[in-house]
C-alpha cells in the first residue's frame, strides 16, 4: 500500500513542490497528472491502487483551485484518467466495455490536454459518465459494476510484475 501511494500520489506532491515555484515565478507552466479511471470507480482486487490514484486526483483538483484562486491562469493543470493501459502492470486485466489502451494513444491525449488547455479527460471518452457517478444512488452504481463484471477484472492479472500490490488489500484467499 505504501509503495502505491509513494509512486502514484506522493511523487506528484514532491514533483510539484520542486517545479511549481519556478513555474509561478516565470508566469507560465502546465502540470499534468496521469491518474486512472480506477480513481473514479474502483474495482475489487485493486483497492490500494485505486485509492492512491484517487489521492492524485484530489491533489490535482485542489491544486487547480489554489492556482486559479491565488495566482490566476498562469500555471494550469490537466488531469488524465485513462482506463487500463497496455503495459506489463495490467497484463491479464479484463474489462468488458473496451480493450486496453495503447500507450501512444494515451500520450497523444496528454499532449492534447496541454495544447488545448483541457482540465480533465477520461480515456476512452465513453468513460466520461463516470465523473457524474456521484449523482446516482450507490446501489445503482454497484448494480451496474456487477453487471459489467468489475468483481472479476483482476482475476488473471499478473501480480508478479507489481510485486503483488495489485491484489493485496482484500482479495479472497485461495485456500
Amino acid at each position: 500500500v505504501l509503495a502505491a501511494f509513494q509512486v502514484n500520489a506522493l511523487a506528484q506532491v514532491w514533483t510539484c513542490k520542486a517545479f511549481l515555484p519556478p513555474m509561478l515565478e516565470a508566469g507560465w507552466g502546465h502540470i499534468v497528472t496521469v491518474a486512472s479511471i480506477a480513481a473514479l470507480l474502483p474495482c475489487p482486487g485493486m483497492v490500494d491502487y485505486a485509492a492512491s490514484k484517487a489521492a492524485a486526483v484530489a491533489f490535482t483538483e485542489g491544486l487547480r483551485r489554489e492556482l486559479r484562486e491565488w495566482h490566476g491562469p498562469s500555471v494550469r493543470t490537466s488531469l488524465v484518467c485513462p482506463a487500463h493501459i497496455k503495459t506489463p502492470l495490467f497484463q491479464g486485466f479484463k474489462q468488458a466495455l473496451f480493450s486496453a489502451l495503447e500507450p501512444d494513444y494515451v500520450a497523444g491525449h496528454i499532449l492534447d490536454c496541454v495544447r488545448y488547455r483541457k482540465e480533465m479527460v477520461t480515456l476512452p471518452q465513453v468513460a466520461d459518465p463516470l465523473v457524474m457517478k456521484g449523482l446516482l444512488p450507490v446501489a445503482a452504481v454497484d448494480a451496474v459494476t456487477r453487471w459489467l463484471g468489475f468483481g472479476r477484472m483482476t482475476d488473471e492479472v499478473e501480480t508478479d510484475y507489481a510485486a503483488g500490490r495489485v491484489r493485496m488489500m482484500s482479495a479472497p484467499s485461495s485456500k
